[in-house]
């Protein structure tokens, strides 16, 4: 299907929206970021649409969804966090922004509160969770893909969350804590897709805040807020951003609890480098 798309056959990405039938048969694609643009291939596709058969609509009779696909990993009883990310400052290309998704199985996530957490007490949050964090999602991705951290390039990051309110099961904190990675650009974590061919020296380092509420009872957090307000240098072959715009400047991110919907479902984009034995490769 994509091979009639905007980048046609042959090798490289086949990135970009498009538009088929349940069938397969393809009607209309685009690689933009302008809405307007996307609005208007969606009118072609739909006028294509309009030409195609009622067969065409539909499912082929022995169509059965793939089974396994990243999301099959999704912890839905665990911890599934969505986050926005955007450049800030007077400079800043305010049509510019980035989303992702964390993923936590549910013994992980319980690392952000002691094991019996009374008002007052202030917890360190477990390596696992600020690793996770500060490696894949506190990262330089506003304008398109980047490269992850290193563990050794994190090393200094924490964060620590105090307990502000208890009622019964309930417990309320506040979240406040600091990463920092940075690398000359040495790559140390295999072979992968994301082995780049030179090397991108590049650091992050952020500021957090925030809040949440775990219910003991259930091991599920009720809210969970914070945002990460921070300075990027350097570029990689990825991200999208020139030469030139190497920093340093402002960048942030804002994280909070993922709805229960499918959309919410859709993976980390480090997911298979999460170095977690929970994560089921499909390839």
């Amino acid at each position: 299907m994509a091979n009639h798309g905007h980048y046609g056959g042959g090798g490289g990405t086949r990135q970009g929206i498009y538009i088929l039938t349940a069938d397969g048969t393809f009607l209309a694609s685009t690689n933009t970021l302008d809405a307007d643009a996307v609005v208007k291939v969606m009118a072609q596709g739909l006028a294509a649409w309009a030409d195609t058969t009622a067969a065409a609509r539909k499912l082929p009779a022995d169509w059965t969804l793939p089974r396994k696909r990243w999301e099959t990993s999704c912890p839905t009883t665990g911890l599934v966090l969505r986050s926005f990310n955007a450049d800030l400052g007077p400079e800043a290309d305010r049509k510019r922004l980035n989303r992702d998704h964390a993923w936590f199985t549910a013994a992980e996530a319980r690392g952000w509160l002691g094991t019996d957490p009374k008002v007052g007490d202030k917890h360190t949050v477990s390596q696992a969770i600020v690793e996770r964090l500060a490696r894949f999602h506190l990262v330089d991705n506003v304008r398109g893909q980047t490269l992850p951290f290193a563990p050794a390039d994190v090393a200094t990051s924490s964060i620590t969350t105090t307990v502000t309110k208890r009622d019964g099961d309930t417990v309320s904190f506040e979240i406040d804590g600091a990463t920092q990675g940075e690398t000359d650009g040495t790559w140390t974590l295999g072979a992968s897709d994301w082995t780049p061919s030179e090397k991108y020296p590049r650091a992050v380092t952020s500021k957090i805040v925030g809040h949440g509420r775990f219910d003991l009872a259930s091991g599920r957090f009720t809210a969970l807020e914070f945002v990460a307000l921070g300075e990027r240098t350097g570029r990689t072959n990825l991200n999208g951003r020139p030469k030139g715009d190497v920093g340093p400047a402002r960048i942030g991110w804002v994280f909070e609890l993922a709805p229960d919907r499918p959309a919410e479902r859709v993976a980390p984009a480090f997911v298979d480098i999460y170095d977690a034995d929970w994560i089921v490769d499909p390839r």
